[in-house]
């Protein structure tokens, strides 16, 4: 079998569709298809059935899958090692991360990463950590990086980030400067979308102490702590959100954060692998090397 049709099939099976390979992979989709095809005739069986402008995977395809992704990890890892030896690292690493962590915890590791391997390029995917993870679990990604774990019994998570959840409002309004658990309930609250590892960190800690976010009274749901932040600026209420993407605000005293008594907001952010995928050794020096900027 052709490692290429390998490659394009996984990418096929992975994305669900040939439109989508073709922008992933940035080949043609009648190229696309021309690749399955041999692959399929190489095979004497069919892969994906065509439904219309959709693909659905066979039997022999839901069996192919893993036994793919095996043969190319492997070459890729023998390959990576051989090229390893005695040369410095080089490639591209691919890293899925939830919000807070792709836009202000891995651009900082990268460039120190990068720093001392000026070979290795990077490519960070943003989205909220339920897709993350259902990106690590369908192998679009290797590695992530992710602010909420799910129950998929087919990826591994290790702590590796600490952070602080803080409730912050208009630095030029009349909010309170602290306040009680229970006066929670008559703020405005602007919250985070569904999917997002900051919303269920928020979830869980508040009914841990007998607050339901569903009674909250909430102004709006907006897709990024930015959108967030920015919405607080502008006055349409209060936000709980990571102490790290609000530092410039709160030295600028653009925002400021108002105290709950008795309630202590923290969380962690997790690595997320594939617990039967093997990583190759760009991304296992990548993980080593950030085992000591990111603590848990």
């Amino acid at each position: 079998m052709d490692l290429h049709h390998l490659r394009i099939f996984t990418t096929v099976y992975g994305c669900g569709s040939f439109t989508g390979a073709s922008k992933k992979l940035a080949i043609s989709q009648p190229t696309i298809s021309e690749h399955i095809k041999n692959l399929e005739t190489e095979l004497c069986l069919t892969l994906f059935d065509r439904l219309g402008r959709s693909i659905k995977p066979t039997d022999a395809a839901r069996s192919l899958f893993p036994r793919a992704l095996k043969i190319i990890d492997d070459l890729d890892s023998l390959k990576n090692d051989l090229q390893q030896q005695g040369d410095p690292l080089a490639g591209e690493l691919t890293i899925g991360a939830s919000t807070i962590p792709g836009e202000y915890i891995l651009p900082g590791i990268a460039a120190k990463f990068k720093r001392k391997n000026e070979l290795v390029r990077f490519n960070v995917e943003v989205h909220d950590s339920a897709d993350i993870c259902r990106m690590v679990a369908g192998h679009e990604v290797i590695i992530g990086i992710v602010g909420a774990r799910s129950q998929d019994k087919h990826l591994n998570f290790r702590a590796v980030f600490n952070d602080e959840l803080l409730l912050v409002a208009p630095a030029t309004t009349g909010y309170p400067d602290q306040i009680t658990i229970a006066d929670l309930r008559d703020l405005p609250f602007i919250c985070r979308e569904e999917g997002s590892g900051t919303q269920k960190s928020v979830a869980r800690i508040l009914a841990a102490h007998g607050v339901e976010v569903e009674r909250l009274t909430k102004t709006a749901t907006l897709g990024s702590s930015t959108a967030a932040k920015e919405a607080v600026k502008a006055g349409l209420g209060v936000a709980i959100i990571s102490s790290l993407a609000i530092r410039d605000e709160l030295d600028s005293r653009r925002m400021k954060k108002i105290t709950v008594k008795g309630l202590e907001m923290k969380r962690r952010f997790f690595l997320v692998t594939h617990r039967k995928r093997t990583l190759p050794h760009l991304y296992q020096a990548f993980i080593t090397s950030i085992k000591h900027d990111l603590k848990p």
